[in-house]
This record gives C-alpha cells, structure tokens and sequence, in this order.
C-alpha cells in the first residue's frame, strides 16, 4: 500500500461546490432552500464560534442556518 498525499484546499473547494449544487437541486424541488441547524447547550465562547464558522460555510453553500 502506499501513502497518497491529499490536497486538502482542493478536498474542501470541491465539496463545497457539490454541496451547493445539492442545496440548488433540493431548493428546486422544495421550493424552498435546504438549512442546517446547529444545537449549542451552554455558552462555551469555542462551541459558538464553532457554529458561526459552520454557519458561514453554510450559507456561501446556499444553505440556510
């Protein structure tokens, strides 16, 4: 077996422009936009940032939040 270095900015640009046409494809469909929610117990200043940075990678997918 050998090793097989990833590209991880690639990975992440080409999942990302999947899921967008994903989002598209259901909000045609739908008629409404997709969305992820994010349930937070607590306020831990690190989980809320966590979530804001998902909700940010959400929405330039064409998801709501």
């Amino acid at each position: 077996m050998t090793a097989r270095i990833l590209d991880g900015k690639a990975l992440a640009v080409r999942i990302r422009q999947e899921v967008s046409e994903r989002a598209e494809t259901f909000a045609g469909k739908r008629g409404r936009p997709a969305s992820v929610a994010a349930v937070l117990v607590g306020s831990d200043p690190a989980n809320v940032a966590y979530a804001r940075s998902k909700g940010r990678w959400a929405e330039r997918c064409g998801l709501g939040f």
